[in-house]
């Protein structure tokens, strides 16, 4: 059997999968191994050798992990008790969620685009606009995997018109128009 890649680890091959096959389980960091590795298990005279050399490297592996598990020191869950770091000061747990809503502009008949809300104490909000970046902005229809392109540019020659809002809904402070603000928005234009 060929395992390989990020399916699981040359440990974990050994360890879990390997013991529950008779017929030699095979190991690959990477697809660019396995040509040699077939070429050796075509080979009537190298598949021995191959096998048996496998079998010791997965055997010395599985020793070495189950030594390395049974010399491990382990709190207690009483020392850790009282061990463990205080924290100080605490923020509700009503204001640490993360959201995903739409937002309207000034018809609200049709959306604008989408605002991802992170929990932020309000407190907190005057202060992040020195570490608010254009980087954070894009479009989601030019999402991969949920990450906008704009994330993997390391500078934007102009600032969108949702950043420079942004920067000035945090510069007017939490009591505009009687509103005190639970969240910090990013807001992505959405496509037409």
């Amino acid at each position: 059997m060929f395992i390989g890649g990020a399916t699981t680890s040359s440990i974990h091959t050994a360890v879990r999968i390997s013991p529950e096959y008779d017929q030699p389980v095979v190991y690959f960091q990477d697809a660019s191994r396995v040509v040699g590795v077939v070429s050796s298990l075509l080979n009537p005279r190298a598949r021995e050798e191959f096998a048996e050399r496998n079998r010791k490297d997965q055997e010395r592996r599985r020793r070495d992990y189950l030594e390395r598990q049974q010399n491990r020191r382990m709190l207690t869950l009483q020392r850790r008790e009282k061990t463990k770091p205080r924290l100080i000061g605490t923020i509700p747990a009503s204001e640490t969620f993360i959201r995903r809503i739409r937002v309207y502009g000034k018809s609200l008949e049709k959306p604008e685009g989408e605002a991802f809300l992170w929990g932020i104490p309000a407190c907190l909000l005057g202060k992040l606009g020195p570490f608010m970046t254009g980087l954070l902005f894009s479009r989601p229809g030019n999402c991969v995997d949920g990450i906008p392109p704009s994330w993997r540019i390391p500078v934007l020659e102009k600032k969108p018109a949702a950043f420079r809002e942004a920067e000035t809904m945090l510069e007017t402070g939490p009591t505009r128009n009687g509103l005190f603000p639970r969240q910090f928005g990013v807001f992505f234009q959405g496509l037409q």
